[in-house]
């Protein structure tokens, strides 16, 4: 008996590409895409990229992140209050 079942050869996805680590960035290359970014209001993606080359995160670490869309006016004051210690807590000095 013979099987007449249709068997379809599936090419691999990553055939003829190059696997593996790839090369750093060079400077001007990091500097084109931020102008990119930049130029495009992508700002999202700019937090992004900067976050990831400025801590060296890799590209699986950064998806895993949540950043909201940054807010103006800030939720904090400008000019922090200062506190001042306790006087028992500063001394007299001796």
């Amino acid at each position: 008996m013979e099987s007449n079942v249709n068997t379809v050869h599936r090419e691999p996805w990553n055939k003829g590409k190059i696997v593996g680590q790839k090369a750093p960035f060079k400077v001007k290359d990091i500097w084109a895409l931020r102008v990119r970014l930049q130029m495009e209001c992508r700002v999202r993606e700019l937090a992004l990229f900067n976050l990831g080359i400025d801590s060296k995160l890799r590209g699986c670490d950064l998806v895993g992140l949540k950043v909201r869309d940054p807010r103006w006016p800030p939720k904090f004051p400008r000019v922090w209050p200062l506190q001042t210690p306790p006087p028992e807590l500063i001394g007299n000095g001796e």
